[in-house]
């Protein structure tokens, strides 16, 4: 079970980018706390038998379709693979007038990570 989603840098729920399985969902608890597990417009799926990469595509805009405005957000994921907590990762990112490409470093949990504004 994993969910991929956006938060403004104040910590307040922006939109869910991407969700996949339910049987352990309980148990995502950063992503259940500020979402209450809402999947709008994500794209979700089948709980996963192993682990893969998972590529999102955010079009800007909020859970209401509306445009976000210009500033800090946090690209948020979360995942588990147990009955219990699993890793979290979050990645700062300013949304203005440039683009930008960033590659966190890996953590446990997640690898070759990589966030682009064209």
């Amino acid at each position: 079970m994993g969910a991929i989603w956006m938060e403004t840098s104040q910590g307040q729920f922006v939109r869910t980018l991407a969700s996949w399985g339910n049987v352990r969902a309980k148990w995502l608890s950063a992503w259940l706390a500020v979402s209450g597990g809402n999947e709008v417009d994500a794209i979700t799926g089948a709980t996963l038998t192993g682990h893969t990469v998972h590529e999102v595509v955010w079009d800007l805009r909020d859970l209401h379709g509306c445009e976000i405005a210009a500033g800090g957000y946090a690209l948020r994921m979360e995942l588990t693979d147990r009955n219990g907590a699993g890793a979290n990762h979050t990645v700062s990112v300013d949304i203005g007038t440039e683009g930008f490409d960033v590659s966190p470093p890996d953590t446990a949990g997640f690898r070759d990570m990589r966030a682009i504004l064209k």
